[in-house]
């Protein structure tokens, strides 16, 4: 397995919405929608994803 910083505004948009997917489809039904928007925000949204770099 390789893994791979992403730092292309591109890849982060595709990054953000594959985390938006799974969140959503998964944990969802356990945390409930708020949390789950919450965590999106906080921690997988695009401006998130890219203050990490």
């Amino acid at each position: 397995m390789n893994i791979v910083k992403v730092t292309d505004p591109q890849a982060v948009d595709v990054v953000s919405a594959l985390a938006r997917e799974i969140w959503s489809g998964h944990y969802t039904p356990i945390i409930g929608l708020a949390q789950v928007e919450y965590m999106l925000g906080a921690y997988q949204s695009s401006a998130a994803i890219s203050h990490l770099n």
